[in-house]
């Protein structure tokens, strides 16, 4: 009989104590003002709809943290997750920015950053340093929000940076090239010009030297006839002084 009645105050004391957190809890929401008792409605709800499902192992968490700003519910994910690039390159991205935005949204946010990584990825390792570096740069834009959603960017990131460091190399030498054949090809204009006046020069100097032989000739036959006067000269003063000498043998 004794049980009994200690066994009828406990259970009252319980229904006591139980009533009491129903007071205080509505207290509580009393001195909310109504924006804020609508905030906590909305989560309450939300809260309400969520758990059942994850209880029923549709969603699972992100990661094992409890940090996670949303539960994956798209079948989309498995998909997602499974394609080559995260094979390649492993992510565990946090998607803490995500928290930013309304509840609802934040896995399809989610799965278009997956997928966007996947595509810069591809596309960063089919780019060639014959392409565009605008591609390039559109790329490494793509990777920043990327990182600050914990995608590890580095390996994708290094290469772009490699290959624009390569295209710029490529770049510099190709402005030397073309430095280099301009001043070859303005030294072949000049060349051309001055082998031109060689030629004349030369057709000058081959006109000086008829004309230097012509000269040569020509002083040569002036000293030869010069002599032969010179010759005829003494023989004629010769004679004169002969017949100075003896006039009469001049008849």
């Amino acid at each position: 009989m004794m049980s009994e009645t200690q066994g009828t105050k406990r259970r009252r004391l319980r229904k006591s104590q139980a009533g009491s957190m129903d007071v205080t809890a509505a207290e509580g929401h009393s001195s909310l003002d109504d924006a804020e008792q609508a905030l906590v409605r909305e989560a309450e709800t939300q809260a309400e709809m969520e758990t059942p499902t994850a209880k029923m192992g549709i969603e699972t968490p992100l990661d094992e943290s409890d940090s996670s700003p949303f539960i994956k519910s798209s079948p989309v994910w498995k998909a997602v997750e499974s394609m080559q690039v995260f094979e390649k390159f492993p992510q565990n991205p946090h998607f803490l920015p995500l928290t930013d935005y309304n509840k609802g949204s934040r896995g399809g946010l989610a799965i278009g950053h997956m997928v966007t990584f996947a595509n810069v990825v591809d596309k960063a390792f089919r780019l060639k340093i014959t392409d565009p570096v605008q591609s390039f740069i559109t790329c490494l834009e793509a990777l920043q929000p990327l990182e600050s959603h914990g995608f590890n960017i580095t390996a994708i990131e290094v290469r772009l940076m490699k290959m624009l460091s390569v295209i710029e190399r490529l770049q510099k030498l190709d402005n030397e090239q073309v430095e280099v054949e301009r001043r070859i090809s303005e030294l072949t204009s000049e060349n051309i010009e001055i082998a031109k006046e060689i030629a004349k020069l030369n057709e000058k100097m081959r006109n000086l030297q008829d004309e230097h032989a012509y000269a040569i000739a020509m002083k040569k036959n002036k000293d030869s006839e010069i002599t032969a006067l010179r010759e005829s000269l003494a023989a004629i003063s010769a004679s004169i002084q002969s017949i100075q000498l003896d006039p009469e043998d001049a008849t």
